[in-house]
């Protein structure tokens, strides 16, 4: 039987209200990144509702978002983004699909058990380039509360940034960036 804890979850969520805005954690990282690599095509992965996705189209870039949600792919093609819906552990996309993959505010939100498939996902569709922004504190109850969910918390894969780091080098990756900021690593790497 296939597994719809993710899909069930967050398309609960973003039909309850969550993260109904358009600036979100990870845009500051991704101008930057806009800024410091060269790339055409672009995929967010675990775009939400796709403000990733029209950013980076602002800044002259093919992006491609991905999310596992309806709810938030329904809301993303409203706005006219280009964004499937799938799941980053099963990408429908084929090898080196992407210059850059760049995913913020996504690999946290994963059983720690599925993570590793996700970054082996992530790394199969890139062609160069990968960027990992990751929270690594526990997330706010607030919306969980709200709406009685029986979550302890969003954030399933709370990992220090040695741990998420070791998940990492398990790949053909070199790093060029590895920042710890508060609550969150900021990782530019490029594949091997």
């Amino acid at each position: 039987m296939k597994d719809t804890f993710y899909k069930d979850t967050y398309d609960f969520l973003y039909k309850n209200g969550y993260r109904n805005k358009e600036e979100n954690n990870g845009s500051i990282f991704m101008k930057r990144i806009i800024k410091e690599l060269e790339f055409n095509t672009v995929l967010d992965a675990g775009c939400s509702v796709g403000t990733g996705v029209a950013c980076l189209c602002k800044n002259g870039k093919q992006a491609t978002g991905i999310d596992v949600a309806p709810k938030a792919i329904s809301i993303a093609k409203s706005k006219g983004r280009n964004c499937v819906e799938g799941s980053i552990c099963d990408m429908p996309f084929g090898d080196n699909s992407f210059e850059l993959v760049f995913s913020s505010d996504c690999l946290e939100h994963m059983r720690e058990e599925d993570v590793h498939q996700a970054l082996s996902e992530i790394i199969r569709v890139s062609s160069k380039y990968i960027t990992l922004q990751i929270a690594t504190k526990k997330a706010k109850r607030n919306l969980l509360d709200k709406l009685n969910m029986d979550l302890k918390n969003l954030h399933l894969a709370i990992l220090t940034p040695e741990q998420w780091l070791l998940h990492i080098l398990d790949f053909p990756v070199k790093i060029i960036t590895f920042e710890t900021v508060p609550k969150y690593i900021k990782v530019v790497m490029e594949k091997i």
